[in-house]
């Protein structure tokens, strides 16, 4: 049974102007955020915290079904990955703070690591050549046995 959105736990939802009907903008917003407040009768939601699909399901009254056709949409997958950046953004300026304080911690390898991240040299990763040679000339292949002789032979 679907539950009026007015019934729903409070969230931050997806933006007003975005294409996603108000179900979809809460299961965004469950999704990225979870609950703000406590979920009476239902304890073992937590606050504050992303929820998973059957979560989600549970709260809106729809079946898991629909949140994973959701999560294959487009529409959706966009305002996702927007509200997920929105969220890393956030703690962007708090990462570089904790990244500050263990550049300057006694441990020389994790001061290091930090130090990389900090500088952008950790995002870049290793350089990998891949080189893949195709053969056209099928023709070329013939079936049969390879028999190694003595070389005395």
């Amino acid at each position: 049974m679907l539950i009026s959105p007015q019934k729903v736990p409070r969230t931050a939802m997806a933006r007003k102007d975005c294409l996603l009907p108000a179900r979809a903008r809460y299961a965004l917003g469950y999704m990225v955020y979870g609950v703000d407040e406590p979920v009476e009768g239902k304890p073992h939601i937590p606050v504050g915290k992303p929820l998973g699909a059957h979560q989600i399901a549970e709260l809106l009254g729809v079946r898991r079904r629909y949140l994973y056709n959701l999560l294959a949409d487009a529409t959706f997958k966009t305002e996702l990955a927007a509200a997920l950046a929105q969220k890393r953004q956030g703690y962007a300026a708090k990462a570089i703070d904790r990244i500050g304080e263990i550049i300057d911690s006694p441990n020389e390898s994790a001061a290091l690591n930090a130090s990389k991240a900090i500088l952008g040299e950790d995002a870049k990763g290793p350089v990998v050549n891949v080189s893949v040679a195709t053969q056209t000339n099928v023709g070329a292949i013939r079936p049969g046995y390879v028999i190694r002789l003595p070389p005395d032979l």
